[in-house]
């Protein structure tokens, strides 16, 4: 009995550690705001995104203060329901009749701090017209085309999904969007346009999942087996002093 009452203590207190060390697995999602730092195909830096859209009614749910192109026709038809809080961005400043829109290129950015190890992750994006995906220098994947329209056309219109999880590491992941114009002979016209006949855009989001570091919790948990035993011992002498009495 004295083995066994002992072993509960030794056993609860370790069933307590196991709960408290363990972590639940936790997660970050992503999704093209204005919140993603640009630069252009120099490395120049543009700022943060705007919101952009064809016109007021393509895409559907333009947000409330995206730039218009005023572009006569529709596009940017890809379901985002699988990426909530993503729209499509280009760089700030940019309008309808802002020039050399043809083949302007403009990389997208954002800083994502893991704190314990990679579990999984993926990106979702497309784009007008073209869009490469890199992780930490690492490229990913890519959508669209500017030497094709039918690619081009198709990258608009669907997303595209890539596993980024063999290139995500503990602490800091830099995601990054390098998005393309196509030129101008994609609108019909050749040689240079603006952004009314010639727009773009770029849409993406993703999950990445990780498991957290847990500190083990040791002034909280060993004191409280050291105790418990204390307490045994102390109950075991009180008991062999009153059999000898």
């Amino acid at each position: 009995m004295r083995i066994t009452a002992l072993s509960a203590v030794v056993s609860t207190a370790i069933i307590i550690f196991g709960a408290m060390s363990a972590a639940k697995a936790a997660s970050i999602s992503f999704a093209s705001d204005t919140s993603w730092s640009v630069t252009d195909a120099s490395a120049v830096p543009q700022g943060n995104a705007q919101y952009v859209c064809l016109n007021s009614s393509s895409p559907l749910n333009c947000p409330i203060g995206a730039t218009s192109y005023s572009f006569a026709g529709n596009g940017w038809s890809a379901d985002l329901s699988s990426i909530p809080g993503a729209n499509w961005i280009w760089a700030s400043g940019i309008t309808g009749t802002t020039p050399t829109a043809s083949l302007a290129q403009y990389t997208f950015s954002k800083e994502l701090n893991l704190l314990g190890s990679p579990a999984s992750g993926s990106i979702s994006v497309a784009a007008d017209d073209f869009a490469k995906v890199y992780v930490n220098n690492n490229l990913i994947g890519y959508s669209g085309s500017i030497s094709d329209s039918s690619q081009a056309a198709q990258a608009q219109a669907f997303l595209q999904t890539f596993s980024i999880t063999p290139f995500l590491v503990s602490g800091k992941n830099i995601i990054q969007v390098v998005a393309q114009n196509g030129p101008g002979i994609f609108a019909g016209i050749p040689g240079d346009t603006n952004y009314k006949q010639n727009p773009s855009g770029v849409v993406f989001g993703g999950l990445v999942t990780y498991e957290p570091v847990t500190a083990i919790p040791e002034p909280t948990i060993y004191p409280g087996i050291f105790l418990g035993i204390a307490i045994f011992l102390k109950l075991r002498r009180h008991k062999h002093i009153q059999e000898n009495v």
